[in-house]
């Protein structure tokens, strides 16, 4: 076990994973040459020996994804990056050596064969934005036999970082929130509605205001304000506290993010 002292702020590309490993694996090498390519492009360089690297993969809406990041360490990034934060807290650790093919038994020993044994509580990775994350950093060699990739999954002591930061986003979004031309119009037709453009800001705003933070949900770049009174759910993009789009909740399927 290890404890991660501070969070990490991470930004890097998105890519969706299938339920085969073996397509997993060619869909994951494939993204990883993506991703160093856009590094290269856009000349995002961490500038030190010591680089690291951060294949983590996420769920959401039932759907598996695996995000190729870095640090963000005040770097620029282009829009089609993805930020997405691992919080601080324990960790287990283990260690696939040897080629980067295999990682894929390692990953299936982690989950089928050594936790079923352990007493190891692993967190609920809604609480933390993840499944796990690998790390890559001077020890990686791609196929070499020496290769070493370290494997985190996040322990339930974990405290959600997202919940503590809630109130902290809601405030952030109230005073930042902004639409574009398009969204307005989108809005409309998803509430079925014929609201200027003054009435959808304040609808929204009002909406967000009186939410409580227990329903903020936050998945990678997105935050999900879901308010069950008014059966509607705002999606946000949290890097530039633009709205995305609204949705109306399922009356009889309400849910409370929690």
């Amino acid at each position: 076990m290890t404890t991660i002292e501070q969070n990490i702020q991470t930004c890097g590309l998105v890519t969706e994973l299938t339920n085969s490993q073996t397509d997993n694996f060619e869909i994951i090498q494939k993204h990883w040459k993506t991703f160093n390519e856009e590094l290269k492009k856009y000349n995002i360089n961490q500038n030190s020996g010591n680089w690291v690297k951060y294949g983590i993969t996420f769920k959401t809406d039932e759907k598996y994804f695996y995000l190729t990041a870095i640090p963000t360490n005040n770097l620029l990034f282009p829009d089609n990056f993805t930020s997405l934060e691992i919080p601080k807290g324990e960790y287990e650790i283990f260690t696939h050596k040897g080629k980067m093919e295999n990682i894929k038994q390692t990953i299936f020993e982690i989950y089928k064969v050594i936790l079923p044994k352990s007493n190891l509580k692993i967190e609920d990775h809604t609480k933390v934005g993840f499944i796990h994350f690998e790390k890559y950093d001077y020890r990686f060699q791609w196929n070499k036999s020496t290769s070493i990739i370290d494997i985190y999954l996040p322990l339930n002591t974990i405290i959600s970082t997202d919940k503590l930061n809630m109130d902290s986003y809601k405030t952030q979004i109230l005073n930042k929130i902004c639409y574009t031309e398009l969204v307005y119009e989108r809005i409309n037709k998803k509430l079925n509605s014929e609201l200027s453009k003054k009435e959808i800001e304040k609808k929204l705003f009002d909406i967000i205001k009186e939410t409580n933070e227990l329903n903020f949900q936050k998945t990678g770049k997105n935050i999900y304000v879901t308010n069950n009174e008014r059966n509607i759910r705002v999606t946000i993009n949290l890097n530039i506290y633009r709205v995305i789009t609204v949705d109306v909740v399922d009356k009889n399927k309400k849910t409370t993010n929690r």
